[in-house]
């Protein structure tokens, strides 16, 4: 495929190689390492986190975030309209997950959704928001509520890496991040957790395998960060403004203007936020294959991303349950198409998706 859907910002070698001598020269690459904990270090001093951890991925960092908050056997209220790792990690944590619509506006779980399943199944041990497409949306209404209900709360904010410094409302915040290649920070694969000091704290042991002695341990897994993605971490991290500027112009000279018809709901051009993806929600399912099939004869690679929806594409063993209205999100499953967006371009590139995606909006609109 000439336009994929991903080019991924993996740091190369010569950025971080030199930062594994320490590594070898005392021969610890894991388990706490030196360059782990100034990972961790740059972390907090890059976005003002109360405290951070490296986790091998953005899956195991939620198991063990989950862990933290002591969720086995209980209920945790997760969105439909998210990636199969938020359900599998409360699964894998060993809580009973719970189904929950998003609001149509945002794409994310909502404040009436969640009292809509409290109404259904009773007030749940957790509740995890996914920050979808890399938004960071203010939750301060949901927020009050559950800490109101003394109900636990996590963000599974795997490509919604914050670019500007957390404030006094959200520096608490308990939030696990990616580093996946496919992700705009992206270190091949890695992930990163945030949150109080007591609670990473709690989260590094769950990682740990749930050690809390030599002779003792509790739920977990192993969930560490090794020294060669930490070194690629803090490269990767130094690299992050330059990244996310190039991303915002290539989305700004690409796709400005176009989806500007009522009815075609996309995230503002001009959002302060780290582009990993560009979704645009079409008014059918029709359209966007359409849509996508065009793009596909211009070599250009779209993609459903949170499709197939939890309800629908999960056909497991484990206990899942459903609230009774789960339209909103079943319409985004079917009618958000996510297109590309680059750190690496040239103008003649921009100009030539840009001109496709033009091509292939007429056709919808031609309906």
């Amino acid at each position: 495929m000439k336009y994929p859907l991903i080019r991924p910002d993996v740091p190369e070698p010569k950025f971080w190689i030199n930062q594994l001598n320490s590594a070898y020269e005392e021969s610890h690459f894991s388990n706490g390492g030196r360059i782990w904990q100034e990972f961790n270090k740059k972390v907090v001093e890059k976005i003002r986190a109360s405290a951070a951890v490296g986790v091998a991925n953005n899956t195991v960092g939620q198991v063990a975030a989950l862990h933290a908050v002591e969720i086995s056997d209980q209920l945790v209220f997760i969105s439909n309209f998210t990636f199969p790792a938020t359900l599998q990690a409360v699964h894998m944590a060993g809580g009973i997950p719970v189904i929950c619509d998003t609001d149509d506006w945002s794409w994310e779980i909502s404040l009436d959704s969640v009292k809509s399943g409290i109404k259904m199944f009773g007030k749940p041990k957790a509740v995890v928001v996914t920050r979808v497409f890399g938004q960071r949306l203010n939750h301060a209404e949901l927020i009050d509520f559950l800490a109101s209900e003394n109900i636990e709360l996590i963000f599974d904010s795997a490509a919604a890496f914050p670019l500007a410094e957390l404030n006094k409302n959200t520096e608490t915040l308990r939030e696990v991040y990616s580093l996946h290649a496919t992700k705009a920070f992206g270190i091949g694969e890695g992930g990163i957790v945030t949150g109080p000091d007591r609670f990473i704290k709690s989260v590094w042991k769950h990682s740990n395998f749930g050690f809390t002695s030599p002779d003792e341990f509790s739920d977990g897994n192993n969930a560490k960060m090794d020294e060669f993605a930490a070194a690629r971490g803090i490269a990767a991290l130094d690299k992050l403004p330059e990244t996310s500027e190039k991303r915002k112009k290539f989305i700004k000279d690409t796709y400005s203007g176009i989806f500007e018809s009522s009815g075609y709901r996309h995230i503002d051009i001009n959002s302060d936020q780290l582009w990993s993806l560009f979704p645009v929600q079409f008014k059918q399912n029709e359209e966007l294959s359409i849509f996508s099939n065009h793009l596909l004869q211009k070599e250009i690679l779209s993609k459903k991303y949170y499709s197939p929806s939890m309800s629908k594409g999960y056909k497991g063993n484990a206990k899942m349950l459903l609230t009774d209205d789960l339209r909103n999100s079943e319409n985004a499953a079917n009618t958000v198409l996510c297109l590309p967006v680059y750190s690496t371009f040239t103008s003649e590139e921009t100009e030539y998706i840009r001109e496709s995606v033009k091509e292939a909006f007429e056709k919808v609109m031609d309906l």
